[in-house]
């Protein structure tokens, strides 16, 4: 589970707003309102501002998960944003959406 707390937003209104979309689900993401959801779940914020948006995050792992699994589950998602990030992961996302 995840949990966002929205620090610092765009300004409220729908133009400038921010929305969290977790699956097929979106909301207006509020000033210090928390948001909790499964994050095995995609999910993204879209802002329509250009200001940025600061959130604080905290992830929670199931009591049954030991510490060296949340090791390599962190280790894990840091090699995913890695891979989103450089060139090639859009280049074999095209790929793969073309032959599939």
């Amino acid at each position: 589970m995840t949990a966002h707390m929205p620090l610092d937003l765009p300004g409220p209104d729908e133009k400038r707003g921010c929305t969290l979309t977790v699956g097929e689900e979106s909301r207006a993401w509020r000033f210090g309102e928390v948001v909790l959801f499964d994050h095995t779940y995609g999910h993204r914020l879209r802002s329509r501002s250009t200001k940025a948006a600061v959130t604080l995050v905290c992830r929670f792992y199931h009591p049954g998960v030991g510490e060296e699994e949340r090791w390599a589950l962190l280790y894990l998602a840091e090699l995913m944003d890695a891979l989103r990030a450089s060139p090639r992961w859009r280049l074999a996302s095209l790929i793969a959406t073309e032959t599939c």
